[in-house]
């Protein structure tokens, strides 16, 4: 940063400058309209908080119109403003941080914390700069080509007001000494810039000033003796209506005894050149009778600046509106209409294009933003949603600014409105990823809970399902009472076992990586989460899936989420019928496995039922439910090759079907129980097995000698670590927990694989909750292992995995 802030220096032509700003008469007068509309549009095009037209005085900055500020004038030495003028171009300061003209500046130290800036010098035609047309901001900002462009050009319109006030006032004090005899009066009539043209009581010319003439481009021959110049002229009113000779303006006038100001004819000379020309008409009593003077400014050159704002305005997609609040008429530009893609011919008036377009969800709150602004309590700054002919939805941007009468009533409203649907569904796209980030994070916390859970859960269930498994083998025999008995345990059990491992799955959605897995047991997973939850609000879940193995590749735990979200949608849909049922089933055909979930509910409307795909298309919050919506149900799916459709009835019901793309199939079929199979085969090996929940140990101590297998057990990788080093050749297998104490199953198997020296036996992992992705054949902990089991056991799965591993040996 600099040591000093640097001062606002003057210009070498500074007496000059300053004459010329004072020749405008403008320093410490009211606001005007036609300055306001300009620093609006200004901070508009430029999305600007502030903009101001700026004059450099001597000492000071004084603003003729401000926009979102509230002084009237600073320091010279200070202002931006005064360093903008130093040159012709648009200076832009897009941090004054960075910056060592304006580093430690105040305004930018304090308020308004001016940290962009860019200013377009006010050249008059002389060339003096005498201000700045600037817009501000707090916030760092860069401005692309177009907003300079309009910068640059709404500060051309600028001056070209500035002087259309100076021909007014010379004009007004012509009318004070009105004199045709006085010589003094002809030397100001001379040196008028304006034409000025004077009518007898009878509407003809009677005299005029040389300007006249060359504005209107005829000679005195042509002017003098005649009732209207328009005889000679094509010329039309700004709306494009022509008028005939008796119509003219200076007759008017002189008619009606009434002032016509400011009046916009287009006119087209003899040569086929096309211009503008305002016109200030009005009747005056002289000793002759009544006379009408007429002056006559050409303003082509601020009609060109317009019609560039214009353009620019188009070009931006931004369209002006004004609203006359007496008269409840609203009046659009061209651009508006095509950005409501509306055609002026289709509606009575703008108020009803505009209404007419509002969508029903942005109808009540928009209506009441515009209505607290006219009764001044609040600004009008919104979005609202339209619904276009073609039936989309866009966003549209709204400012306005009402205007008030002396007496503190509303009396006209003017704004902008520009097509802000990409802006704002990025906008609602960053909070959707932020709420779903938010989700994300909550999946990530249960996941680690789910693998500390499950791990306490499983533990004691192995055990029950163990001992329960050894006791009906020894007690159940021929009695039904006791067979019954044991098997609603052991249902009971495995109904825990699986809502844990499908709480695992489902935590796992923000896995990136592609694994294979079996859909089918995915889909009861998650079938098992909800279906007390259905059955808590009388809701029947009938399921008729098929009892085989599907295979597919994609991330499981989002998968598990769709069909908890299908599912839950279906449960939703069903609260306000009687006929609560929801039914799941499954078809496979050639490659592909068909989902289908259906509901007895309250169907989806005709007039949404094509948007619910759509990104941002839902009635709940993202932390309701699953989180997800069926937009990102849509999303999720593609990305594994799958897809969705719909279809509903109101009152009657809603389908859903998911397609998915199958890899590899095969009929599932239940081991022999364990007794039987033992009695064919018996496995002659001896393993070590690790675990530091004693009955844990107990259970496969037990069950692995009914297989014939030896069995030693360790309370912790550390004691199965020194067993195997004392003699390896004496243990073919080990089983090992993965969470115990002074040496985890990890570190065990490390340190194992990691002595190439001695023999290495068949490695297998048990585990009732960490969440290591077994399925994922890169992983390199995986590469390590033979094989896994998830606590509580199937003793069924046990036999045949270790008979296959004795069987490799």
């Amino acid at each position: 940063k600099a040591d000093r802030m640097l001062e606002a220096p003057t210009l070498d032509n500074e007496i000059d400058r300053l004459r010329k700003l004072n020749e405008y008469d403008i320093l410490d007068t009211d606001s005007e309209e036609i300055f306001d509309e300009i620093t609006r549009t200004a901070a508009a095009i430029c999305n600007a908080k502030i903009s101001l037209v700026s004059l450099i005085d001597k000492d000071r900055q004084w603003f003729k119109s401000k926009h979102g500020l509230d002084v009237s004038e600073t320091s010279r030495a200070i202002s931006y403003c005064g360093h903008a003028i130093q040159s012709d171009e648009v200076m832009i300061v897009e941090d004054a941080e960075d910056d060592q003209r304006f580093c430690d500046n105040p305004l930018y130290l304090n308020e308004p914390h001016v940290k962009f800036y860019a200013g377009a010098p006010l050249i008059t035609p002389e060339g003096y700069r005498i201000g700045t047309l600037c817009v501000i901001d707090s916030e760092r900002k860069s401005l692309q080509n177009h907003q300079v462009l309009a910068l640059k050009s709404l500060s051309k319109q600028v001056v070209s007001y500035l002087e259309l006030k100076i021909s007014n006032t010379k004009l007004s004090n012509l009318k004070h000494t009105f004199d045709t005899q006085n010589s003094k009066f002809k030397q100001i009539l001379t040196n008028l810039l304006e034409g000025l043209i004077v009518y007898n009581n009878n509407g003809q010319v009677i005299t005029y000033n040389p300007a006249a003439l060359k504005i209107l481009g005829i000679s005195e021959a042509q002017l003098m003796g005649h009732d209207c110049i328009a005889s000679r002229w094509q010329s039309t009113y700004e709306d494009g209506t022509p008028f005939a000779g008796e119509q003219h303006p200076a007759l008017l006038a002189y008619k009606s005894k009434t002032t016509l100001k400011n009046l916009i004819m287009r006119v087209t000379d003899e040569t086929g050149v096309t211009r503008w020309i305002s016109i200030n008409s009005s009747p005056m009593q002289t000793n002759d009778g009544i006379n009408s003077i007429t002056t006559f400014t050409d303003v082509t050159e601020s009609r060109k600046l317009q019609e560039e704002t214009t353009f620019i305005l188009n070009s931006m997609q931004v369209g002006t509106w004004k609203l006359d609040l007496l008269k409840d008429e609203l009046h659009w530009d061209e651009s508006n209409y095509q950005i409501f893609k509306s055609n002026k011919e289709d509606f009575s008036g703008a108020r009803q294009a505009w209404v007419s377009r509002l969508h029903p969800n942005s109808k009540e709150k928009t209506m009441k933003e515009f209505n607290d602004a006219i009764a001044g309590k609040q600004d009008f700054n919104t979005t609202f949603a339209i619904i276009t002919p073609d039936g989309s939805q866009r966003f549209i941007g709204g400012k306005g600014e009402v205007f008030r009468d002396q007496a503190g009533v509303p009396v006209r409203m003017v704004g902008i409105n520009w097509d802000k649907t990409k802006e704002h569904l990025a906008s609602l796209e960053l909070e959707q990823q932020k709420k779903v980030a938010q989700h994300h994070t909550k999946l990530a916390s249960i996941g680690e809970l789910a693998a500390g859970v499950g791990h306490e859960i499983n533990n004691p269930l192995a055990i029950a399902k163990g001992f329960l498994f050894s006791l009906n083998k020894k007690l159940a025999g021929n009695d039904e009472t006791i067979v019954n008995t044991f098997s609603k345990i052991n249902n009971a059990l495995d109904r825990i076992a699986k809502i844990v491992k499908g709480l695992r799955t489902f935590s796992r959605i923000d896995d990136s990586e592609f694994v294979h897995f079996d859909v089918i047991e995915t889909l009861e997973e998650s079938i098992s989460l909800i279906e007390d939850m259905c059955k808590s609000e009388g809701i029947t879940l009938i399921s008729n899936t098929m009892s085989t193995q599907i295979g597919i590749n994609g991330n499981k735990g989002k998968l598990q989420q769709i069909f908890i979200n299908l599912i839950s949608n279906a449960k939703d849909a069903l609260k306000t019928t009687d006929n609560k049922t929801i039914f799941i089933s499954t078809e496979l055909k050639l490659d592909k496995l068909k989902i289908i979930f259906k509901d007895t509910g309250c169907g989806i409307p005709n007039n949404i039922i094509d948007n619910i795909f759509d990104p941002f298309f839902t009635t709940k919050d993202v932390n309701e439910g699953t989180g997800i919506g069926l937009s990102l149900v849509y999303n999720f799916l593609n990305e594994i090759g799958g897809s969705i459709s719909v279809t509903s009835e109101e009152s009657k019901g809603t389908e859903f079907i998911v397609e998915l793309s199958v890899t590899d199939f095969k009929q599932t079929s239940k081991l022999t129980s364990q007794g039987e199979v033992m009695n064919e085969s018996q496995i002659n090996c001896s393993v070590i097995v690790a675990d530091d929940e004693e009955g844990i140990r107990d259970i496969l101590e037990m069950s692995l000698g009914d297989m014939g297998i030896k069995v030693t057990t360790a309370e912790n990788g550390k004691q199965a670590l020194d067993l195997y080093l004392d003699d390896p050749d004496k243990y073919d297998m080990i089983i090992s927990d993965i969470q115990m104490p002074e040496m985890d199953g990890l570190s065990l198997v490390k340190a194992i694989r990691g002595n190439t020296a001695i023999k290495q036996p068949k490695f297998i992992f048990i585990t009732g909750g960490i969440n290591i992705d077994f399925e994922d054949s890169d992983n390199d902990l995986v590469k390590l292992i033979d094989a896994h089991f998830f606590k509580p056991f199937d003793h069924d799965e046990i036999f045949a995995t270790l008979k296959r591993l004795a069987e490799w040996r």
